[in-house]
């Protein structure tokens, strides 16, 4: 079973090719063509393509209390940021192995902090059984994050994934894009659609999956598994795990889950906290 890529440059992009009808797909059953459910969001595949075009007014609506919440979490007075250079205070391993002169790291202060740029990156895959509101503290606590490193003066580039191996076979497909990048303002109705409504991956990630006919003997039963991105795939960004790796049942659980993750991977570790 082969392997499939598909990575774009922007949000727009991704959202263009999904919408895109003359682009060949399975011959069979396709997922993305059901009638609409709340499993998959209540939207159909051109609504779905409204959402990410315009925004999830109301998924922003429902998440402020949790962003709130999130705000309020005592784990942001903890939360570190750093730079790094050629010297510094400590390695971050993962670039050390991959040879990056720039692998020391010393923690900033908001000043010296002002410019610097963090790339993030987010799995968005998931298995059917997580609920809307585990998706929701989940997006809640990543863009609270991100609100804050960007407050302290950093700039984030922050990129969707969903990561999957294949139900029969061995092969993996990636699709990849951009939702923000830096010195880009946080759009929040946008980065809501991206993060919580389940269509994002239930709709058009499933449509992005059947665009690939040669796909469809490995994704057909079930859309893949969710899986995390290998080290090289993620080499250099703040990685945050398939969502079954990071679901807690609370607010004040979920915020210090997700700054546990940064921080695992501004102090040379990968994101579980395990040894590189």
């Amino acid at each position: 079973m082969p392997s499939f890529k598909q990575q774009y440059d922007s949000f727009d992009a991704f959202v263009a090719r999904v919408a895109d009808e003359n682009v060949p797909t399975w011959e069979g059953y396709r997922s993305s063509q059901d009638q609409p459910d709340k499993w998959s969001g209540n939207v159909t595949v051109k609504e779905s393509v409204q959402l990410a075009s315009y925004g999830w007014r109301k998924g922003r609506d429902q998440m402020s209390n949790e962003l709130d919440m999130a705000h309020n979490s005592t784990s942001f007075e903890r939360l570190p940021t750093y730079e790094y250079d050629v010297a510094g205070y400590m390695p971050n391993i993962p670039l050390y192995v991959a040879g990056c002169p720039s692998h020391m790291m010393s923690p900033l202060g908001n000043e010296s902090a002002m410019g610097k740029v963090v790339d993030i990156k987010i799995n968005i895959s998931a298995s059917h059984v997580n609920s809307p509101e585990r998706l929701m503290r989940r997006g809640a606590s990543i863009l609270s994050l991100i609100d804050k490193l960007e407050d302290s003066g950093l700039s984030c580039n922050v990129n969707v994934c969903e990561y999957t191996r294949a139900s029969k076979g061995k092969g993996f497909f990636l699709i990849e894009f951009p939702i923000k990048k830096a010195g880009q303002p946080i759009d929040i109705d946008r980065c809501a659609y991206a993060l919580v409504h389940p269509s994002m991956l239930r709709k058009l990630c499933f449509v992005a999956c059947e665009q690939e006919p040669k796909a469809e003997s490995g994704w057909s039963s079930g859309y893949g598994r969710p899986m995390n991105l290998p080290i090289h795939e993620r080499q250099g960004c703040v990685y945050f795990p398939e969502v079954g790796d990071m679901i807690e049942d609370d607010m004040e659980s979920q915020m210090a889950r997700t700054i546990e993750i940064y921080e695992n991977q501004t102090s040379g570790k990968d994101w579980d906290g395990s040894e590189l």
